[in-house]
């Protein structure tokens, strides 16, 4: 926190966070055709999912301490 050593309104110095995706071992369940047909990404959509950056806006930090509540 920037405001060191004072708790309140502090300033973020690191202005990003990880997300992490995970995956658990074995076999995934089986899925229908339709189901699976209805999940289907497009090309863009795809590219702009996984990518290894993503850009969220901060929000104001009147009420809440999480920088991306």
């Amino acid at each position: 926190m920037g405001s060191f050593p004072y708790p309140r309104s502090g300033i973020i110095k690191v202005d990003y966070e990880f997300i992490l995706i995970l995956k658990k071992y074995g076999n995934p369940p089986k899925v229908n055709k339709e189901i699976k047909e209805k999940s289907k990404l497009t090309d863009e959509e795809w590219n702009q999912y996984f990518t290894g950056y993503w850009n969220f806006p901060g929000e104001k930090q009147d009420k809440l301490l999480a920088m991306f509540p």
